[in-house]
């Protein structure tokens, strides 16, 4: 059986395997690790470093070709998001994939879409160029300034890259412009202890940058400490939050923050869902999307992919129908407990994988209301800013 360290399904499940291939065919969004390795070892990486403590890898031939036959008789348009680890270790595997996957699918040129989230440590402007030529979407983490990224992103060797990570940033950024590609987000941060949403913002308000997403580091585990520290990081971002809010919404009006609008993208969706009217919920494992491993090990997402509970079969064999039942139960079930934090309606999404562990406890229950205490922000300004 192909796949990592997940291999005896049968015994584990104790029933036989059913190709549910149209749950799979259904769906417009792939999450795929197409290299399980990473060439930084940042401290706070989830993924051990793309592997989730198993053996590195690239996502071979045959799982790519299928993959490519799931894409090939999708009759709808796709997203493909790669991640987990650092794609740009097989640069040239990823953009032969790229052109077969574009060659695979003519009636879909210009509505199919595919991002990359990377470090930037191992592109350089021809490499850029390749990209842009082919519309793929490149968005870059970088946590802040020299100081932030020296101390939470090194190389094996120590080295933090971060010149030349914002050169290829800026080349990027001439190259999508002179293309005359508009994408909304092209870099993400993560909060840690030694950084805030007001830090980011300024590093890139200096940059001239407009937006870009921000991530909260998560504790490792559940215990007393890890959450309290957590607690502590909320609370900062919630502060800060509430005052750029406040700030923009005086700066903006209704209508011209739309086009003009440079911040946090979690405060310019949750203004543009409420604007268009939008009830955002739980983000849609299953629903609108999967992942799958460079083993062609399928999940319901990717940060979900070192846990054996939620692994749904193989591309290989399809999925199987008694775990694809049991997935959904669980993601069922936590929606329904979850939606006393979205009351009136939540402006912003919520994240299944990162609230899931908390509502096992019931000392983690109670950060669940983060995410009511960032929709009220995003309310409150909203309504200043249509006053």
């Amino acid at each position: 059986m192909p796949g990592g360290k997940n291999t005896d399904r049968n015994q584990e499940t104790g029933t036989g395997i059913v190709k549910r291939m149209s749950q799979i065919l259904r769906v417009q969004k792939w999450q795929i690790a197409f290299v399980m390795n990473c060439n930084l070892r940042c401290a706070y990486c989830y993924t051990s470093h793309g592997r989730f403590d198993g053996p590195a890898g690239v996502m071979g031939r045959r799982q790519q070709q299928l993959l490519l036959e799931i894409l090939r008789k999708t009759e709808e348009p796709v997203f493909l998001e790669f991640g987990t680890g650092e794609t740009f270790l097989a640069f040239d595997e990823f953009l032969a994939f790229i052109d077969a996957f574009q060659a695979a699918r003519p009636d879909y040129a210009g509505k199919d879409s595919v991002s990359v989230t990377t470090n930037g440590t191992l592109l350089d402007h021809g490499k850029i160029e390749k990209l842009v030529q082919r519309g793929v979407s490149v968005v870059f983490s970088i946590d802040g300034n020299k100081l932030v990224h020296r101390t939470q992103r090194k190389d094996v060797n120590g080295k933090t890259h971060h010149r030349k990570i914002l050169s290829n940033y800026d080349h990027y950024l001439s190259c999508i412009k002179a293309a005359g590609i508009v994408q909304n987000t092209t870099v993400v941060s993560v909060l840690t202890g030694g950084n805030s949403l007001a830090d980011v913002e300024n590093f890139w308000k200096e940059r001239g940058g407009k937006l870009y997403s921000v991530t909260l580091e998560w504790p490792q585990n559940t215990g007393e400490k890890a959450l309290k520290e957590f607690q502590g990081l909320q609370n900062r971002y919630l502060a800060d939050l509430e005052n750029l809010a406040n700030e923009k919404a005086r700066q903006y009006n209704v209508l011209s923050f739309l086009d003009d609008f440079s911040g946090p993208m979690e405060l310019f969706e949750g203004w543009r869902n409420l604007f268009l009217d939008r009830k955002k919920q739980c983000c849609g494992p299953l629903r609108n999307f999967f992942a799958v491993n460079s083993f062609g090990d399928i999940y319901p997402c990717e940060l979900l992919m070192d846990d054996p509970r939620f692994l749904l079969g193989t591309l290989e064999e399809g999925i199987h129908i008694d775990l694809y039942e049991k997935v959904s139960r669980i993601i069922h079930d936590f929606e329904k407990k979850e939606r006393r934090y979205l009351e009136n309606g939540a402006a912003v999404s919520t994240c299944f994988v990162q609230l899931f562990p908390l509502f096992q406890t019931e000392q983690g229950r109670q950060y669940g209301s983060f995410f009511t205490k960032v929709n009220h922000i995003i309310r409150n300004s909203y309504e200043e800013l249509c006053s």
